[in-house]
């Protein structure tokens, strides 16, 4: 047997494997006078052992470790999955609208049985009419099907479900064939080159600063404190510091929903003169509003308001180009081009992913410091690719 050595942080244990330091969280609890134990093991390392440990205290205080005995409905199930999300901050408004809005599908058919009770029969034959009576596409379906597996994924998980019968369902919609998702170089050129051409200059900031991997939020989200300008052999480039994100549920900004989305981005000397023009806009808005541009504001803010852009600015400006081009792409996508560049211009995973603000089970492992001097070279080797006719 591995020998668990324990650590400082109660309840939690160290050991070696093959692979390298593993860690465990095991603690013992008792539920209506019957000693029980809490025991996961197999976790990659300190953070995330503490983390569980945390999140299984949170539960036991709050009476949700009284597994197995409460024959909880989905409903009830969901909503306490739900209070557990929102306190422990892992769901914010934003994650919580969204699935509050998916679980809303399956609410009326299974709300109301308990989870012992759901079967793969009903489940599979409530699949087959959605198909039927909404005509949704597979991908839809698919979205559906992750958002209830992971509430069913959570019982098992807390011991609520032995198992999850559902998993081996036919997702297959007759006929279905994925959609063709990929835009090819040519056509993104032509894209960005209408977009300079026919939006308007602040339009056209946004969607240039798409190219360099910012989510749409993102971009809203730019605060003057944000932007650093820099020099190097002769040209001016930026630092965007990617710290805020504006959404509909967050209008005002909000912190990133994970430490590895909090990161900074280098855009190209063109990206830079934009970003000057955009500041000098903003500063000529504000002043038609008798105020100034202070180092919190967001940059793109609305010439009619003097506040910042509603959310579909952005893709309404992509669709005005859309239709000038006939080459559909939305902001989104501009982040997978980017990515796309990155993957051919053979930058380093680890790099890409703190460039990109990915959050990955590797990066947990091995966490790269992210420089300005990493996020500069990043640009530079996607820059050829992305903005050689731009």
């Amino acid at each position: 047997m591995t020998k668990r050595i324990k650590t400082k942080f109660p309840g939690i244990y160290k050991y070696e494997t093959a692979k390298g330091p593993k860690y465990q969280v095991r603690f013992s609890y008792f539920t209506n006078g019957i000693k029980k134990e809490f025991s996961k093991s197999g976790i990659n390392n300190l953070a995330e052992a503490k983390s569980i440990y945390n999140d299984q205290q949170y539960k036991l205080e709050n009476d949700q470790l009284q597994r197995g005995e409460a024959a909880l409905t989905v409903v009830q199930y969901y909503a306490q999955l739900r209070e557990f999300k929102l306190a422990s901050g892992i769901w914010n408004k934003n994650t919580l609208s969204v699935n509050d809005d998916r679980f809303k599908k399956f609410k009326e058919e299974f709300g109301d049985l308990k989870l012992s009770e759901l079967t793969r029969l009903d489940y599979q034959h409530w699949i087959n009419q959605q198909y039927k009576e909404h005509n949704y596409s597979q991908s839809t379906m698919e979205g559906f099907h992750s958002h209830f597996m992971m509430i069913l994924n959570d019982a098992v998980e807390e011991d609520y479900l032995d198992k999850n019968r559902l998993l081996k369902v036919n997702l297959v919609r007759e006929g279905y064939e994925p959609k063709e998702k990929i835009v090819h170089m040519e056509d993104y050129y032509t894209f960005i080159e209408t977009a300079e051409r026919i939006l308007p200059r602040d339009r056209f900031t946004m969607v240039y600063l798409g190219t360099f991997g910012a989510r749409r939020g993102e971009i809203y989200g730019i605060r003057l404190n944000a932007i650093h300008f820099f020099e190097r052999d002769g040209k001016e480039y930026a630092q965007i510091n990617l710290h805020t994100s504006i959404s509909r549920n967050y209008p005002e900004g909000n912190k990133p929903k994970t430490k590895k989305s909090k990161r900074m981005v280098v855009v190209n000397a063109k990206a830079a003169k934009l970003l000057h023009e955009q500041i000098e806009r903003c500063k000529k808005i504000k002043k038609v509003f008798n105020t100034i541009l202070n180092q919190n504001d967001f940059i793109f803010i609305s010439p009619e308001t003097g506040k910042p852009y509603y959310l579909e600015v952005m893709n309404e400006a992509m669709r005005k180009v859309e239709a000038a081009c006939q080459i559909k792409m939305h902001p989104h996508m501009l982040r997978h081009m980017f990515a796309t560049a990155a993957d051919i211009a053979d930058v380093n995973g680890d790099d890409l992913r703190d460039f990109m603000g990915h959050e990955t089970e590797e990066m947990t492992k091995h966490y790269t410091h992210q420089t300005q001097e990493s996020a500069l070279k990043i640009m530079q080797k996607t820059d050829a690719i992305l903005h050689r006719k731009i």
